[in-house]
């Protein structure tokens, strides 16, 4: 994550009894790590989303026309928009 810096990060979540994702430890890096948001599908069995970074959500859809200097994040709950990082 410190050589490609991500705006926001987006895990697709099922509710396995036994992988129980995600994992406490992945959250906490992505919130340390600057990410903007976190999305998620569903709120799975592993640790437990902080709603200051987290978006719980089913569907995340992300679109990016070509040439655009922003990017938008849909879910059922909202659409975020975000610029895209300079070289």
């Amino acid at each position: 994550m410190k050589t490609t810096k991500p705006t926001i990060a987006v895990i697709s979540v099922g509710k396995s009894k036994i992988y129980r994702h995600p994992a406490k430890e992945c959250l906490d890096r992505l919130h340390s790590a600057n990410i903007r948001r976190v999305y998620l599908t569903t709120r799975g069995l592993g640790g437990k989303p902080n709603p200051r970074f987290d978006v719980v959500s089913g569907t995340v859809m992300v679109e990016v026309e070509p040439g655009a200097t922003t990017f938008t994040v849909t879910t059922k709950k909202q659409v975020d928009t975000y610029p895209i990082a300079k070289k």
